[in-house]
């Protein structure tokens, strides 16, 4: 909620955002907007493309798979 208030402020639109955090619970929302994602982008970089590259040598793999994922 301090996130979404201080982006609020940020923000050059007039609105509220602060409505729309109390919609959901707080644990739902650390599930869908923290854990979800972080999950997903770790299961994309580090299974997807770190397999994908192990085929061919492991040092390139770990390199262009951290690359990757710091962009």
């Amino acid at each position: 909620m301090l996130l979404n208030a201080f982006a609020s402020v940020l923000s050059s639109s007039q609105s509220s955002g602060m409505e729309d955090t109390t919609v959901y619970p707080f644990w739902l929302s650390l599930i869908c907007f923290a854990i979800v994602p972080a999950t997903i982008e770790e299961y994309i970089f580090r299974g997807v493309i770190l397999g994908a590259y192990l085929k061919v040598e492991m040092m390139a793999a770990v390199l262009i798979s951290s690359l990757l994922q710091s962009i």
